[in-house]
């Protein structure tokens, strides 16, 4: 009882094509060879599936922009028209639907990079039984982890001691969001080595947080800091200028020295000292790495648009060129732990502000301080998320 049009704007080639089209036309459906003037109920969009890997021709962004102007419900079948299968960035265009259907299993460029924008609600149409599917190479991530609960006898010495380091005498706050996401996330003890000037305002916020002045603090003094400590979270407000890298080697001069930190969660500033001096240190294979795309593509030594045009080959040359395990934050934050990469499928536009990312480390920090391979890097970033 529907009245329904198609419209054929290519004509078929292939064997199933052709006959499809003949049925078609058999059973009377019209099919047109342009987009009509007048507009349908429903507007479903079959014109490119998953093998698409090219810049659209000009004829079909043509295309794409009438489907996209016209009124009525849309839905796009298996994938937006015009949006990468693996890296869902528009091809420069793409149809922005308001239901997707993706057939078999998600793909990739579905719920990473630009793509919920074009997408909208996305549902999963089986068709085949889930252990004949073909696993993907990423795993998309919405259920929360549980965590094991906390037995009475326990205290603060069982969950972890954090030291937070960073602080520049100008940047004070990032250490401050950073050492309160810690605490908050369950740490039995946080401390904070920072500029002594910000000593004051941290523990007015939170007096439940310890401090150390980084000013009187050498390498030596350093590693004897490092024997209470489970996880370093490090980089916050460091800064870049002279003061920054004078302490960013002292502490991976004190990290050379203490083989027993496990854990050690590298953002912000140190990221920026580890892209000018990637020699200076080995990596161990359970730091943890959390660059958003402009650190990354400092780290890579290329652009932030060769960083967002392809997330998923840029985290894999992260981690094939320093080692170690890497979180990069945007929309979809990817992680990638062990080789199994993971997408997160929770999280919103408004996590687009200044302290974000020291949240997360801070929480990573934590989490990893009180579960250790209980939880992995991937959970942390989705309970950031939530």
């Amino acid at each position: 009882n529907y009245q329904v049009e198609i419209v054929a704007v290519y004509q078929p080639f292939t064997p199933d094509a052709l006959q499809a089209r003949l049925i078609a036309e058999n059973v009377g459906i019209c099919i047109l060879e342009q987009m009509p003037l007048s507009h349908a109920d429903v507007q479903i969009d079959a014109l490119y599936g998953i093998g698409l890997n090219r810049e659209l021709d000009k004829k079909s962004q043509d295309l794409i922009q009438q489907f996209n102007a016209a009124h009525g419900l849309k839905i796009a079948i298996d994938i937006p028209s015009g949006l990468h299968p693996h890296t869902g960035v528009p091809l420069p265009i793409a149809v922005k639907a308001d239901y997707t259907y993706s057939f078999i299993g998600l793909k990739t460029g579905l719920v990473i990079g630009q793509a919920q924008y074009y997408v909208g609600d996305l549902q999963v149409i089986p068709l085949i039984p889930k252990d004949e599917q073909v696993a993907v190479k990423a795993y998309f991530k919405t259920q929360l982890p549980v965590l094991k609960p906390r037995l009475n006898h326990q205290h603060k010495g069982s969950f972890g001691h954090v030291l937070v380091i960073g602080g520049h005498p100008q940047m004070g706050g990032a250490v401050s969001m950073s050492a309160e996401a810690a605490i908050h996330s369950g740490s039995g003890k946080v401390t904070v080595l920072c500029d002594a000037q910000h000593h004051s305002a941290i523990v007015a916020r939170s007096p439940n947080i310890m401090l150390k002045n980084i000013q009187q603090t050498d390498v030596m003094e350093l590693v004897k800091i490092f024997k209470e400590i489970d996880v370093i979270c490090f980089g916050m407000g460091l800064g870049r200028d002279a003061w920054g890298e004078q302490n960013y080697h002292m502490v991976v001069n004190a990290l050379k020295q203490s083989p027993h930190l496990k854990h050690v969660i590298w953002d912000a500033d140190a990221l920026w000292f580890l892209a000018l001096h990637p020699q200076d240190i080995t990596i161990q294979p359970t730091w943890i790495f959390t660059p958003h795309s402009g650190e990354a593509a400092r780290l890579l030594a290329c652009s932030v648009a060769e960083i967002e045009q392809d997330r998923i080959a840029a985290i894999e040359a992260l981690q094939q060129k320093y080692g170690g395990q890497w979180v990069l934050k945007g929309a979809g934050s990817l992680s990638l732990e062990d080789g199994q990469l993971s997408i997160c499928g929770l999280g919103n536009a408004g996590m687009g502000t200044a302290g974000m990312g020291d949240v997360l480390a801070g929480m990573m920090a934590s989490l990893k301080g009180q579960f250790e391979d209980e939880i992995s890097v991937a959970d942390v970033v989705l309970l950031h998320a939530a």
